[in-house]
């Protein structure tokens, strides 16, 4: 039956404090790796706190042995905001009318369309910005002259950072985040074949210009793109 009594914004008196649009999203349903709705073993409701606790855990174990002499609460840290992004992109990157597989090990891979992977090409890209800071004593600030696209990989980089603005248009329209992830999949899979094609701080003069502000530029593009996805965003990883 159609819901015809008042919203939650009417009941409570809202309605005049939260202005814009109020539209409910249908979304599908959860299956476990069996093709039937996710439960626990005991067949009971998974809820969100024990799913986000045994994200942690499981990336725990690859934050110690990777940063092994990091305190236990940052590596704890680390691996809650990589626990974190990994279930909350899973959940958004798929069209929310559809029912989905949850399945660990693709959520928590380090390559494919998944958190991790948007979080460290972020992470990749700050590192080679604090490089760059250390070596010349001062951050990168980009400018408004020309850049100088050489290589394909360059060129493919900076024309996907052009379809930003019609990716955020397309989320807002159809209200169906997971177009908001696959451009930012899609920007990182552009960027990583930059990154290793094409030297950056060992580039000079504008080829040292032109990708410093390919690495600024998608650096910044992430951190909008994660932030209306309220994924964290790390230093290290």
């Amino acid at each position: 039956m159609p819901h015809t009594g008042p919203s939650v914004v009417e009941r409570y008196g809202l309605v005049a404090l939260l202005k814009g649009r109020f539209e409910h999203v249908g979304f599908g349903m959860m299956l476990g790796a069996d093709g039937r709705p996710f439960r626990t073993r005991d067949g009971g409701t998974v809820t969100l706190a024990a799913l986000l606790n045994e994200a942690e855990e499981r990336i725990l174990p690859i934050v110690v042995e990777k940063w092994p002499k990091s305190s236990e609460a940052e590596q704890r840290e680390i691996a809650s905001k990589v626990g974190i992004g990994a279930v909350k992109y899973a959940d958004m990157c798929q069209n929310l009318t559809t029912d989905y597989k949850f399945e660990w090990d693709k959520l928590l891979a380090a390559d494919g369309n998944t958190g991790p992977y948007l979080q460290y090409t972020l992470v990749r890209i700050r590192s080679v910005l604090r490089q760059f800071e250390t070596q010349t004593g001062a951050p990168f600030v980009a400018s408004s002259e020309p850049l100088t696209l050489d290589a394909p990989e360059e060129k493919a980089l900076a024309l996907e950072l052009l379809k930003f603005h019609d990716a955020l248009e397309r989320v807002g329209e159809t209200l169906r985040p997971h177009f908001l992830c696959e451009y930012l999949y899609g920007l990182s899979r552009k960027y990583n074949p930059f990154y290793a094609a094409c030297p950056i701080l060992k580039a000079e003069g504008d080829s040292l210009r032109t990708r410093l502000t390919l690495c600024a530029t998608t650096a910044r593009t992430l951190e909008i793109g994660l932030s209306c996805l309220n994924l964290p965003m790390l230093e290290k990883m």
